[in-house]
């Protein structure tokens, strides 16, 4: 916490600009290098094609692949 309040007075008096970083979600939507396919997510069924299968155009948190980039 140190070190941040030093980056933002350092900031403040050299009238630095700053942007904001979400860290957490860093890894999230990465692209995908194959074909991954998943269960339709409850909410999201068709009811005409319960058996259908969704293909990921991007990864999800907890996919192995989310860390490729």
């Amino acid at each position: 916490m140190i070190s941040v309040r030093m980056v933002l007075a350092l900031a403040t008096f050299h009238d630095w600009k700053l942007w904001k970083l979400d860290v957490k979600n860093a890894f999230l939507y990465g692209k995908l290098n194959k074909d991954i396919y998943m269960e339709q997510p409850p909410g999201y069924v068709y009811n005409s094609h319960p058996n259908y299968a969704c293909k990921l155009k991007k990864a999800l948190y907890g996919l192995n692949q989310a860390l490729q980039v």
